[in-house]
């Protein structure tokens, strides 16, 4: 057996990636990394259900048109649901499914390493740029 066989062979000893959830995750990839769809997920993880308008005006520089096919999306892979309630002027809430909210954890989650990376890289500059300095004078 070669190296490179072995090493593929350790790497999958519990067993490879069923055909069916390298599709199940790339579906769900797929639907969630468009553009502006984590954006409106975050909005409902951080605000709950929301109603159109409101998901408009948070999502900066998004259009009517793309925010309805993103929510129509993410309702029909069951992330989220749509409440419609006919009155002048018509309201439609939109909120988090269960599945939604599971994803919304592993988001707060990223969210968080976000942060944490981002002070880790400010801290590494500042010094960089004390030391530059130290250096220099």
């Amino acid at each position: 057996m070669s190296r490179r066989k072995r090493l593929i062979a350790k790497e999958f000893a519990g067993g490879a990636p069923s055909p069916s959830s390298c599709d199940a995750i790339g579906k769900l990839l797929a639907t969630i990394t468009r553009r502006w769809t984590l954006h409106v997920l975050w909005i409902l993880i951080s605000a709950g259900p929301t109603r159109f308008g409101a998901l408009r005006r948070s999502v900066h520089g998004i259009s009517a048109r793309v925010l309805t096919v993103r929510l129509r999306a993410l309702e029909a892979e069951g992330l989220v649901y749509r409440k419609y309630t006919p009155s002048s002027p018509p309201e439609a809430t939109y909120g988090l499914t269960p599945m939604a909210v599971e994803i919304g954890a592993r988001l707060e989650e990223l969210h968080h390493l976000a942060n944490r990376w981002a002070a880790e890289r400010s801290t590494q500059r500042s010094a960089a740029v004390g030391k530059g300095m130290a250096d220099g004078a």
